[in-house]
């Protein structure tokens, strides 16, 4: 009976439970990990940090690659 109620409900009757995630990996091969944070992971942050609703921001640089979430 319930699998035949869910269908006949209105779409806006169901709340909305994901969260949306963005996350951007970037490789810079036989660069340091200060060139990568600097030319790549911090202009990626700042143009992030600038979207709507965003709680939460976190990076990462090592050798030759960008981690932000």
């Amino acid at each position: 009976m319930g699998g035949h109620l869910v269908p006949r409900s209105a779409r806006g009757s169901l709340p909305d439970i994901g969260d949306n995630y963005v996350t951007v990996i970037t490789q810079w091969a036989g660069r340091s990990a200060e060139e990568v944070e600097q030319q790549v992971t911090i202009p990626i942050e700042i143009q992030m940090a600038g979207m709507p609703h965003m709680t939460f921001l976190r990076s990462e640089s090592i050798f030759g690659l960008s981690f932000v979430s």
